[in-house]
C-alpha cells in the first residue's frame, strides 16, 4: 500500500476529529458545556447529607477450596429532624 496515502488518510482523520472537537467545545449545538451537565440544580447540592447505611446481614457461602460467596445487605437509616 502506498505510504503517502496512509499518512493522507492519517491527517484526514486527525483534522475531523479536530473540527469535531472545535465545534462541540464552541456551543454552536448546545450550551457550550463539554461534560453534559445540561440544566443541573445547583440549588439540590445545599441541604445534601451524608448516606447513613447499616449492616442488616451478612451470609457466606462456600463455593470451593479458593472460593466464596458473600453477600451483605444493607439497611438505609432514616434520620427525621436535626440533631
Amino acid at each position: 500500500m502506498n505510504i503517502k496515502a496512509i499518512y493522507a488518510a492519517g491527517g484526514a482523520i486527525a483534522a475531523v476529529a479536530i473540527a469535531i472537537f472545535l465545534v462541540i467545545s464552541s456551543g454552536i449545538f448546545g450550551n457550550g458545556n463539554f461534560h453534559g451537565q445540561v440544566g443541573f440544580n445547583q440549588n439540590a447540592l445545599k441541604d445534601a447529607q451524608a448516606i447513613k447505611l447499616s449492616i442488616k446481614n451478612i451470609s457466606g457461602k462456600q463455593i470451593d477450596n479458593k472460593t466464596a460467596n458473600i453477600q451483605v445487605v444493607l439497611m438505609h437509616i432514616i434520620q427525621t429532624g436535626e440533631q
